[in-house]
Order: structure tokens, then sequence, then C-alpha cells
């Protein structure tokens, strides 16, 4: 396994102990699901990282489309199946149903 220096930097405070974020340490209140209401939602992710094939496994049947911001291109940038998701990112979900994403 390969460890790049963002992997090293500690978590936000809201989001688990001052600990590196490959250690998948969280507080207790940090959920692994979101209620997603029909149509967009705006989700700070707090499952692990992977892909957003695997990410949105639980939510596949209902999902349109999902866009993650892009800090340094200031932009958002459509979601694909091989696209990465990184705990604590925000990402724009759109759905057709309410659903619950399970991560």
């Amino acid at each position: 396994m390969e460890f790049k220096l963002e992997d090293w930097l500690p978590m936000m405070p809201m989001d688990g102990p001052p600990l590196p974020r490959f250690l998948g340490i969280y507080w207790p209140w940090v959920s692994k699901e979101v209620e997603l209401k029909a149509g967009w939602n705006t989700v700070t992710y707090t499952g692990g990282e992977q892909t957003a094939e695997e990410a949105f496994a639980s939510i596949m049947d209902y999902l349109i489309i999902s866009y993650h911001w892009d800090a340094d291109a200031q932009e958002w940038e459509q979601v694909t199946a091989d696209t990465i998701m990184i705990p604590g990112d925000v990402y724009n979900v759109k759905v057709s149903q309410d659903c619950v994403w399970t991560f």
C-alpha cells in the first residue's frame, strides 16, 4: 500500500480523533448513512475511501447523477463509477426517490 502525504494528515475534529485518515477511526457520532430526499442533496461523505460504484451500491437503483466539488479547479465535476470517494469531501447527489444511502 502506498501512502501519500494527505493520508497522514489528521482528520477534522468533527470527523474523528486527530489521527491519520487511513486508520479509519471516527467518532461514534459520524454516521455511515445519510437520508436522501428525492431530487438534489448536498452531502459530506463520511464513508471509507472507495470507488463511487462501491460507495453508491446501496442507492444504485435510485441514483440519477452525482457531482464532486473539486477545490483545486473550483468547480463541480461529474462522478463516474471509477471516481474515488474521499471522506470529508462534498458531493451533490440526485436521486429519484427518498432513500437511505449506506456506505
